[in-house]
């Protein structure tokens, strides 16, 4: 199933690209072709690290995020927020007004 990313800049001291897209809901787990992708970039200055672990089960996998610094606070919330507005856009109302990236298949 294709699907649009949506792609965004947030400046402070710091730059950080976002980007995320959803299928919407497929009706049901992955099985049913719904995906959801978001993408986090340090453009420059962004102070952010990530530590994934697989873990050793099904459902012990963890992604954490890491920032530091006031700029990089400001951005997550931003971009955050971002993130839940283009979410809910597209599973609501089946798009979101904005520029995009590029379509996902």
């Amino acid at each position: 199933m294709t699907f649009i990313i949506y792609e965004k800049e947030f400046s402070d001291a710091c730059i950080l690209r976002v980007a995320v897209g959803t299928t919407g809901h497929c009706g049901g787990d992955a099985g049913h072709g719904g995906r959801t992708r978001i993408e986090l970039e340090d453009l420059g200055g962004t102070d952010i690290s990530f530590e994934v672990s697989e873990g050793d089960g099904e459902y012990k996998k963890q992604l954490i995020i890491n920032l530091s610094g006031d700029a990089e606070l400001r951005v997550i919330i931003k971009a955050l927020e971002f993130i839940a507005s283009v979410l809910k856009s597209v599973v609501e109302e089946g798009d979101y007004p904005g520029s995009f990236k590029k379509e996902i298949k």
